[in-house]
């Protein structure tokens, strides 16, 4: 059979945050783009992860909100949820937004492609990307989408490769989508199980202990190293712990799961201290068997590089992943690589600002966009948000990191009880912490505790990003009362000029 051969400007691999919105930032600068998916575009974020889970936090919060009205004045009477219904709110939530990306997809000029893809080696015009039928999945795209056939190829003389990543087994523990489950399998459950294990306590394991412990779970949280949230600010991780603890998690640090056993109906999971490089030191003092339902694996992500056709273009994967350079650019010439296929840190957000870049390098490659090579991505200035309640929100260096690449730093916090609109808010826990470099009084990093520390940590953001002064910060007003007080106060205090803290 001969191969039939579409050519483009740009072909994307991929539609999560970072894919679609390098095919419509492409589009718009005058490429002629197509983007290959074989499932629902907007990729795990949109369809098993990032909203899925917000939505279903979205409901727990409420839930508290009305557990604890009694305290604002309100009486309500006979509070209660249908998990089952949860869960339907939040897969409509998904359906809608995926419907909403087919929408800009086909606004934009964006050709989607209903089909696996692999890079095919290159020729003479461009890379070749070999489509493969895709046995469904995007019903909902019915109608936008061209469905590929055998033997046809996509061409182009770039192509940005965005096939994302997904969970990470623990050796000997695989996922069976029952008992042992990722956090795509923890997400599609339509009842809170009886009594949970999550291994590893970054953003996917506290936040579904957050979910599952507010609808009655009995949820153990398991974390190899000495705190929660590692890599970012342990004092934050700290807080998070105690909200979590107050309503009935059980934290254990410092600890691993050895291993996992049947036990009649149940699962018996073996829990004994880690050593100090985070291996257990195989005795039996302090360990100890804790029996669950269901065991939920959050350890980490790995890229999805098997079948995208490396191989042809002679790139070679690392641990894992794809390496790319400041522009996103492979070894390959012309293909580029961006979000989790990268590596960390493994964010949303960073994959849309890569993919963005990523095309706007490809235009200007292309002759399609003036001026000077586009500017990279401030990756030292990538925010990370935990949404449990409360939120915990890092940008920049935490003080540890701070120190010891700059010797003294210039350290202030804000707890929110001294701001008024916590006090009203009945939301004084948490605190707003900078770190300045001495003399410049520049930002080298920031960290909140808070219900919205991922709205406050954007300005935080900024404020790194340009590189603005504490004074830059103190001279700029605040409305009152907003809990936004809080971050010209953290600056303050860390100069000597704090007036509330």
């Amino acid at each position: 059979m001969g191969r039939e051969i579409h050519d483009y400007d740009l072909v994307v691999l991929g539609s999560g945050p970072g894919g679609y919105v390098a095919a419509l930032r492409a589009a718009q600068r005058g490429l002629r783009t197509a983007l290959v998916e074989r499932s629902a575009p907007g990729g795990v974020c949109l369809n098993w992860g990032c909203i899925p889970t917000k939505a279903l936090l979205r409901s727990a919060h409420a839930f508290l909100e009305l557990a604890g009205a009694r305290r604002l004045g309100l009486t309500i009477e006979g509070a209660g949820f249908d998990y089952a219904a949860v869960q339907r709110r939040s897969r409509q939530v998904v359906e809608r937004l995926v419907k909403a990306i087919l929408l800009l997809l086909e606004r934009g000029g964006v050709e989607l492609w209903q089909a696996g893809g692999r890079l095919d080696g290159r020729d003479e015009t461009g890379v070749r990307v070999a489509l493969e039928p895709a046995p469904g999945g995007m019903e909902i795209a019915a109608g936008r989408a061209r469905r590929a056939t055998a033997g046809e190829t996509l061409r182009a003389p770039r192509v940005i490769l965005a096939a994302g990543g997904r969970a990470r087994e623990l050796p000997g523990l695989p996922f069976d989508g029952e008992r042992i489950l990722s956090s795509r399998e923890a997400l599609a459950l339509t009842a809170v199980p009886r009594r949970c294990v999550i291994i590893g306590a970054g953003a996917i394991g506290v936040e579904f202990a957050d979910l599952f412990s507010t609808f009655g779970s009995q949820v153990t949280l398991v974390e190899m190293l000495p705190g929660l949230l590692p890599g970012m600010e342990a004092e934050a991780g700290e807080e998070l712990k105690k909200a979590l603890q107050k309503r009935r998690v059980r934290v254990l640090t410092g600890t691993r799961v050895a291993g996992v056993d049947d036990a009649g109906g149940a699962l018996r999971c073996r829990a004994e201290p880690a050593g100090d490089e985070g291996v257990a030191p195989g005795a039996d003092e302090g360990a100890e068997a804790i029996e669950a339902d269901r065991v939920l694996v959050a350890v980490g992500v790995r890229g999805n590089v098997e079948d995208l056709g490396l191989e042809t273009l002679g790139i070679v994967p690392e641990r894992g992943f794809v390496a790319a350079d400041e522009h996103q650019r492979t070894s390959a010439p012309g293909v580029y690589a961006i979000g989790d296929l990268t590596g960390p840190p493994l964010l949303a957000h960073a994959a849309s600002a890569q993919g963005i870049h990523a095309a706007d390098h490809a235009a200007h490659a292309a002759g399609r966009l003036g001026g000077p090579e586009p500017e990279s991505v401030a990756r030292e200035w990538m925010p990370g948000v935990v949404y449990t309640r409360p939120q915990v929100a890092s940008v920049g260096l935490d003080e540890a990191t701070a120190r010891a690449r700059h010797g003294a730093v210039d350290v202030g916090r804000f707890p929110f009880v001294g701001l008024g609109r916590a006090v009203a808010e009945n939301e004084t826990g948490g605190f707003v912490k900078v770190i300045l470099e001495p003399g410049t009084r520049k930002l080298l990093g920031a960290h909140a505790v808070s219900p919205i520390a991922g709205e406050l940590i954007a300005e935080l953001t900024l404020i790194g990003r340009c590189g603005l002064s504490a004074d830059a910060v103190l001279a700029t007003v605040h409305a009152h009362p907003t809990m936004a007080e809080a971050v010209p106060e953290a600056f303050g205090a860390a100069v000597g000029l704090g007036l509330h803290g």
